[in-house]
């Protein structure tokens, strides 16, 4: 588990790729969203459907296990 102490959306999504050697682009228009809370970082697919329930956001996949994060 990994804490993730509210910061701002943008912040959080790239630290979670960073963990999964992924990259997650972030729509400047998600820029006052943030994100806190207790996190699974093993199951990257797990953790971006988490966000989608959470937040105004979609998070679209690429086949290479990229992403990008949109308004929803």
């Amino acid at each position: 588990m990994g804490d993730i102490v509210a910061e701002p959306l943008r912040a959080a999504l790239e630290r979670i790729a960073w963990y999964h050697g992924r990259k997650i682009d972030v729509s400047a228009r998600l820029d006052g969203l943030t994100l806190g809370g207790q996190y699974n970082l093993e199951n990257y697919e797990a953790l971006l459907e988490g966000i989608e329930r959470v937040l105004p956001v979609s998070v679209l996949r690429s086949a290479d296990g990229n992403a990008r994060a949109v308004p929803r």
